[in-house]
């Protein structure tokens, strides 16, 4: 597993075959984005502070493309929060 922090929030990649356990999660950080291969391709839920979302319901094509689009969620999140 892969972790990237920054303001706050954490973004886990997963490895083929890795799962997400609870004592995995980094509750220093308010929001949190998990990233995982599903197949031939990579999908994206994100927890705020109650239960894990999908952002959408759209597939990547690598785990970068998927990282960009949670990190984007991440920036509009953040400036819809602090109006920034």
């Amino acid at each position: 597993m892969k972790k990237f922090i920054v303001g706050g929030t954490i973004f886990y990649m997963l490895a083929d075959g890795e799962r997400m356990q609870s004592k995995d999660m980094d509750y220093d950080c308010s929001y949190h984005y998990l990233i995982w291969p599903a197949g031939d391709s990579w999908r994206i839920k994100y927890r705020g502070f109650k239960e894990w979302e999908s952002i959408t319901d759209k597939v990547f094509d690598t785990e970068n493309a998927a990282f960009n689009c949670a990190y984007d969620h991440f920036l509009n999140a953040s400036k819809a929060r602090y109006g920034r």
